[in-house]
């Protein structure tokens, strides 16, 4: 019987004050156990708060892929730039907009970049519910390819 992908993720918040946070993240995904990995990833996160409703953002993330655990890794470095605007509105409801640029280099396919341009519109709502439930985040992600001159959602 087949199951679905498993993982584990660490986060490490080191710095974090008022106006600027670093972030960092290593995560793996399993799937049929965990002698089969298929994804590795580190990722690094530099935020800043450049005004009230307005933050900025840097990072990077190494990803390794692969199809099937005989198989070679696929290695992936990504770089972003983020422009993220926010508005706080009655009740603590916020509206968050994240704009992200990503340039993408494949290890495997020598320097070919693919550029990409990820929109995501966050509605957060405030919510007293049970086991500490305090917020519901729905959110729209958008995509946009530079070299395909395509887009998609999720």
């Amino acid at each position: 019987m087949k199951c679905g992908y498993t993982g584990s993720s660490f986060f490490l918040d080191d710095l974090k004050t008022p106006k600027c946070h670093l972030r960092l993240k290593a995560e793996t995904r399993f799937v049929e156990g965990l002698d089969k990995i298929r994804l590795r990833q580190v990722k690094q996160r530099l935020g800043f708060t450049a005004r009230k409703n307005l933050d900025l953002g840097i990072g990077y993330n190494f990803q390794g892929t692969r199809a099937n655990s005989n198989l070679r890794w696929f290695h992936n470095h990504l770089i972003d730039l983020e422009l993220n605007p926010r508005i706080s509105l009655k009740n603590g409801i916020s509206v968050t907009f994240r704009n992200r640029y990503e340039a993408r280099w494949m290890e495997t396919l020598g320097t070919t970049n693919f550029d990409r341009f990820r929109h995501r519109t966050t509605l957060a709502i405030p919510v007293n519910g049970p086991l500490g439930l305090n917020r519901i985040k729905l959110s729209n992600d958008f995509f946009y390819s530079f070299i395909e001159d395509s887009y998609n959602q999720n």
